[in-house]
């Protein structure tokens, strides 16, 4: 689940037309790779 929510965020950013729109996505893809840090993180400690 958590994977395919990274790879619709990539298919958004490629689809996007604009700068603006490419930051954000991006901006989002590496939230949610805090987040699974955060809980990879978690589950082994």
């Amino acid at each position: 689940m958590i994977v395919h929510s990274n790879v619709l965020l990539i298919s958004q950013c490629k689809t996007s037309s604009t700068v603006e729109n490419i930051i954000k996505s991006l901006r989002q893809l590496k939230r949610v790779i805090q987040q699974q840090k955060a809980c990879l993180t978690s589950c082994y400690n």
